[in-house]
């Protein structure tokens, strides 16, 4: 049979047939790699229901089949949220954006026989740790089973919550784990979860607290003091006194990584529990939770050590440029200028202050903001089909909204995901599980992303079965039906868009229709046929239609992208409409066909286009003798550059060359690896993936050793390509071979230039110039360039003597 994916909050999709036989390797599953058996069950369907409870380790529910133990349960869905949660408070990095379509892919659980001791290093209380795998290029969480003492610690989401915390640690701004790394580990897993004790429930005593005992926590630590048997806020003095060095990680006053942690820890803890909801803030929970939550995601991804320690005085501060409270206040400042304040300064003060990291400079001053709203938004959660739509009246002051989600008994009382920003007052949140309840708050933003206006109450709603439709996205095909006859849409040809409309909701639906057509990329793009355009008098469920739409565009200029906003209803969901991004890429270009053309970048980049990365023009001596050339930005690190060529036609005979120049990494010494490497390589369109080329004469590659896994896992895995240095032009030559052109002749495809860089010795980089390809036809602009299309000629006899229709009456 056909193999489906469910998405992450478990629908599969409309309208399957059952029975269902049940693997856990979709596309947002983990890998489980331990000693119970996989998941392997077939159900009836159409709900696909693995039960609750049934034991611990490796213990099913009752009445279903082995595998789907608590601890794979649990891991699936926490490591979910919390991979959610990362993608939207910082939707531009680059480790999560390599995972989009896999986002746990690379989170391996494994629940050990024996705790801890097959694992060196991890943490010793929750027998789970995080590590980055070099030979399968994985990063691991690891958990252990339940013993006679403790519980099963991949069954409870906040020791989850906490070892990925290491992984965004470990993959964000700053290219290694800050120190000391426990400390903003606990700190993802306690706001997560709006819980001080990080592990609740895994022991059936108390944590010790490192000599301070807890008082009401049977996790591994608790980042509330007053939880504590002093009572007291535990600083710098408490870790030269407390906190002897560890086995493995120590942090910046020597102590172990743990003990050093709790310190930070409970500086955020404080800055979201105590001092942001205390005058002169005075916030609502919810609102304080989302400003804490930003600042740790976007202020702690780039910090390097926490704070700065005189080792054994008790004295230290936050005054280290890579410290948690500068790095804090960079994020909460609201036009970069600390000397005038920030938004939130007094309360991260205090919050670091308390525990002896804070710094005295820049003075402390709650500055910015104004005109932030001061009301909070009142809001209407509405059930749909597989949705909720949350709908609110404009707030004075608002600049946008900021929609956040949470799911679970807790309702709002929790962290959430941040599922949207609009300038608007409705958002339709789509994929949801019917029967789940999800809560929603919504935040008025003022003049800045650090100004957070109160948050409106808790709204929650059910979604239910009821009428519903579905656009196949991938359905998506545009008809070029007039103009110049070649691939690419340009100005003025009339073009038509088709799509698959299905009713995967209850009942007929009638009178299914397309009620408007956009472009948020080209507006002067005008529909050909009237609006509202019938598609369907009536559709029965599971059946579907084909829709189409004729378009005329205006105003594209070359190698851009067109995007189109179809929307579409029926009597039974209006007013409701769904709507489909339909795009087409690399508008207003020709075909041309060249016996040679090269790329010389001499003012531009002449059509090539960033992928990823950070790529630049450059005037100045460049290969060849040429004025000039692009080179990727330098000193970047865990960084993947691609820059892609126009769109390329091969023949069997074609052949590439280009011009040098570069001071990359070298391999290192011990086994020589290059983990740096720039190459070149085809992204074939028609087919899979990306193919290295191989250089045949001029300025070679390094070639790695075969177990090489490229630049830390980020791009150019195994592959041979430039390291080391060679910072003078020279030019190296693709043979047709080493171009694949006889493999490849007649596809379309891109040349891409690809420059990987690891986490640590940063160096300026590469740069390339004179990119010559022969025997190949080229995308290139169309020559046209009509960007305003003609309209009708006006005509007026004035056979009536009517002039009204003329706007002025001259002697």
């Amino acid at each position: 049979g056909l193999l489906h994916s469910a998405n992450l909050h478990g629908n599969l999709p409309a309208c399957l047939d059952g029975p269902f036989r049940v693997l856990g390797n979709g596309t947002y599953q983990f890998r489980a790699r331990d000693n119970c058996p996989m998941v392997d069950e077939t159900l009836a369907g159409p709900l696909i229901d693995l039960g609750s409870g049934g034991g611990t380790d490796c213990a099913t529910p009752p009445g279903h089949a082995t595998g789907t133990s608590a601890a794979r349960r649990t891991a699936a869905y926490e490591i979910a949220r919390l991979m959610e949660t990362w993608r939207a408070q910082i939707p531009e990095n680059a480790w999560l954006r390599d995972r989009r379509e896999t986002v746990l892919a690379t989170l391996i659980t494994e629940f050990l026989t024996n705790s801890n001791s097959a694992f060196p290093g991890s943490d010793a209380p929750f027998g789970c740790g995080y590590f980055r795998n070099g030979v399968d290029s994985s990063n691991l969480v690891f958990c252990g089973s339940s013993t006679m003492d403790k519980a099963n610690s991949a069954e409870i989401a906040s020791v989850l919550a906490h070892e990925v915390g290491h992984v965004i640690d470990d993959n964000d701004f700053f290219p290694f784990y800050s120190s000391p790394s426990e400390g903003i580990a606990d700190a993802y897993s306690a706001l997560r979860h709006n819980e001080s004790c990080v592990g609740r429930g895994l022991y059936a005593v108390q944590c010790g607290g490192y000599g301070d005992a807890c008082t009401a926590c049977t996790g591994v630590r608790d980042l509330d003091w007053a939880d504590h048997t002093s009572g007291m806020p535990h600083d710098i003095a408490f870790i030269d006194t407390a906190c002897s060095p560890g086995p493995f990680e120590n942090g910046p006053c020597g102590g172990d990584a743990h003990c050093e942690g709790m310190v930070v820890g409970e500086a955020i803890w404080d800055l979201y529990r105590r001092d942001l909801q205390s005058p002169p803030f005075d916030l609502f929970p919810a609102t304080a939770l989302e400003v804490a939550t930003r600042l740790m995601y976007r202020g702690g991804g780039a910090v390097g050590d926490w704070f700065q320690c005189t080792d054994g005085a008790g004295t230290g501060d936050g005054c280290n440029a890579d410290s948690g409270y500068l790095n804090f206040l960079a994020i909460d400042d609201d036009n970069g200028d600390l000397t005038d304040g920030t938004p939130h300064m007094s309360a991260i003060f205090d919050a670091f202050d308390r525990h002896g990291i804070a710094c005295s400079l820049p003075t402390v001053q709650n500055a910015g903001c104004a005109g932030t709203p001061t009301t909070r938004p009142v809001v209407v959660a509405t059930p749909l089909h597989r949705a909720v739509r949350l709908s609110w009246s404009p707030i004075a002051g608002a600049s946008s909204y900021e929609v956040y989600r949470a799911e679970g008994v807790a309702q709002c009382a929790t962290g959430k995901i941040k599922i949207a920003e609009t300038a608007g007052t409705e958002v339709l949140d789509e994929g949801l599980l019917n029967g789940r309840e999800y809560s929603y708050v919504v935040i008025p933003k003022g003049p800045s992303s650090s100004c957070f206006g109160p948050n409106s109450a808790c709204a929650s709603a059910t979604p239910q079965e009821g009428p519903h439709l579905e656009i196949a996205s991938d359905s998506t095909v545009f008809a070029i039906e007039t103009g110049d006859g070649d691939r690419f849409v340009d100005n003025c040809e009339t073009t038509e868009v088709a799509f698959d409309v299905l009713n995967s909701g209850q009942g007929t639906l009638t009178n299914v229709r397309i009620v408007g057509l956009s472009s948020p990329t080209h507006p002067q793009v005008e529909a050909l046929e009237s609006l509202p355009k019938v598609i369907a008098p009536s559709l029965l469920p599971c059946a579907s239609v084909a829709a189409s739409l004729s378009f005329r565009p205006q105003g594209m200029e070359y190698n851009e992208t067109l995007e189109l906003v179809f929307e579409v209803t029926a009597d039974e969901i209006f007013p409701e409409v769904l709507a489909l991004t339909a795009a087409t890429h690399e508008v207003e270009s020709d075909f041309e066909t060249k016996a040679s053309h090269t790329f010389s970048f001499e003012a531009d980049l002449e059509g090539w286009t960033l992928r990823e990365g950070a790529f630049r023009h450059v005037t100045g001596a460049g290969g060849d003798g040429s004025g000039g050339f692009i080179e990727a930005v330098p000193f970047g690190r865990q960084r993947c550059d691609v820059l892609s060529s126009p769109l390329v036609q091969l023949s069997a005979t074609s052949t590439l060359s280009m011009w040098n120049s570069y001071d990359i990494t070298p391999p290192n010494d011990f086994d020589g690896f290059a983990f740096d490497t720039a190459n070149l390589q085809v992204n074939r369109l028609e087919g899979f993936g990306s193919r290295p080329l191989q250089v045949d004469s001029g300025r070679p590659y390094f070639e790695p050793n075969d177990l090489a896994p490229g630049t830390d896992w980020i791009c150019n895995h195994y592959t041979a390509g430039w390291a080391g240095l060679a910072d003078t032009w020279a030019s190296s030559t693709f043979s047709a071979a080493g171009l694949h052109a006889p493999d490849l002749a007649g596809e379309s495809v891109r040349v891409q230039v690809v420059y990987g860089q690891n986490r640590k010795n940063q160096r300026p980089g590469f740069s390339f110039d004179e990119v010559t390809l022969t025997d190949v036809t080229l995308q290139l602009p169309d020559t046209q360039g009509n960007q305003l299309c003609p309209g009708p000629i006006f005509a007026d006899g004035f056979e009536s003597g009517d002039t009204s229709a003329w706007t002025q009456a001259l002697p």
